[in-house]
């Protein structure tokens, strides 16, 4: 008799919303994860998440960090890929540091001239934690063609589809909750075929409206990026040093759709 396969868990964004810290460890000068030490990061996140309560009646809050786990760089580095990864004790420091607090973790993966089926696996030893999710940055995924450096990356429907896939079939054979794929954009060029992205049951695809600037700016952005592409689950990037006039949580969720996922960097 064969057995049939466990009912897909609930999506876990239907009743949460992340607020994260973006950056590496390494230095602040990526984003706000690094300009302090971990445990000063855990009170600065807490405090930021801590504004969105009030506002977020339908969700709870979670907070996150959003650790680059493989950033782009202008050299080809022994493999080939322009790639350079966070060593595993600094990954898993951190991933022990969110289940303490009861953060979730996201591994960011800007590709470079690598792959997705090359660069997914090098995660999974982290996946099999509940909380630790995935995020892919087009802007730096430059395939066969592209220069580093030279060119703003792109991710086609297919690359995504594979990511979901492979994430879909490792929380099935580790009988794990659904994962969060995130996949940032700023350009509507930078997600190429989006017409054939599909919808994985053990996989929760966010589309990240990314870039900096004025309110204005970001509102185009949202429309451009989330509305006109009808995205079901959304969020935004803020950056506090370079939107002149920082959306706060109120703006933020006036957003249509409401984001479930909020970035700083």
């Amino acid at each position: 008799v064969s057995v049939p396969p466990l009912a897909p868990p609930r999506p876990f964004l239907t009743t949460h919303r992340v607020v994260s810290f973006y950056g590496t460890p390494l230095t602040g000068a990526l984003g706000v994860l690094g300009e302090q030490s971990p445990e000063a990061t855990v009170a600065r996140l807490r405090a930021q998440a801590a504004a969105y309560e009030p506002l977020s009646t339908e969700r709870a809050i979670v907070p996150a960090f959003h650790l680059l786990y493989a950033v782009a760089q202008g050299i080809p580095g022994p493999d080939g890929t322009y790639l350079q990864r966070l060593d595993d004790a600094t990954v898993e420091h951190w991933v022990q540091l969110a289940r303490e607090h009861g953060f979730l973790v996201f591994l960011d993966v800007q590709v470079g001239k690598s792959s997705v089926e090359r660069e997914l696996p090098r995660l999974f030893k982290f996946l099999v934690d509940e909380h630790v999710h995935v995020a892919l940055d087009p802007e730096f995924a430059w395939g066969e063609t592209g220069e580093p450096g030279e060119h703003i990356g792109h991710l086609t429907g297919p690359q995504i589809n594979q990511a979901q896939a492979l994430l879909q079939r490792f929380a099935i054979e580790h009988k794990l909750p659904t994962k969060i794929l995130i996949v940032h954009q700023f350009l509507s060029g930078m997600v190429k075929r989006r017409e054939v992205i599909r919808r994985f049951d053990r996989v929760e695809l966010v589309f990240d409206a990314d870039g900096f600037g004025p309110r204005h700016v970001k509102r185009g952005l949202w429309e451009q990026v989330i509305v006109d592409n009808d995205v079901e689950l959304a969020g935004i990037k803020l950056f506090y040093k370079f939107d002149p006039d920082l959306m706060t949580p109120a703006d933020v969720l006036s957003l249509s759709p409401k984001p479930v996922v909020v970035i700083y960097q």
